[in-house]
């Protein structure tokens, strides 16, 4: 899966993950199953929000089902972003007495708006 815009990355929300007890999903940087892999996923790992860094901005998905039995599948909301900053902070504590503020920076990365593509990505097992 590619962004339809060049220098734009791909984003994936999973609203919706279940898959069958011995399935596997596997997602990729890149457009191709020899990039990194980001992760594999079950029901005992449930995929949140997956971001491309590959400089295509494209994820490859692989699932191996091991035929035996069927689950309701998984649904992703689709966003492209275009490259650039993105911040975000957790656990904000304060010391007012010093004035000093402590925080944790977990993402750096794009958030400027959604162009290119949005949709909703959807995998159903038969």
């Amino acid at each position: 899966m590619c962004p339809d815009t060049a220098d734009n990355y791909i984003s994936l929300d999973f609203i919706g993950f279940d898959v069958a007890n011995g399935d596997l999903l596997y997602i990729y940087e890149g457009s191709t199953t020899s990039g990194t892999l980001i992760g594999q996923y079950n029901n005992n790992n449930v995929p949140d929000i997956i971001e491309s860094t590959h400089s295509s901005g494209c994820l490859t998905f692989r699932f191996i089902s091991n035929g035996s039995n069927t689950a309701g599948g998984w649904e992703a909301e689709v966003n492209c972003y275009p490259e650039g900053p993105k911040i975000v902070i957790d656990d904000i504590s304060f010391d007012e007495d010093i004035g000093n503020a402590v925080f944790t920076v977990r993402q750096t990365r794009h958030d400027m708006g959604t162009v290119g593509c949005l949709g909703l990505c959807m995998f159903r097992s038969q």
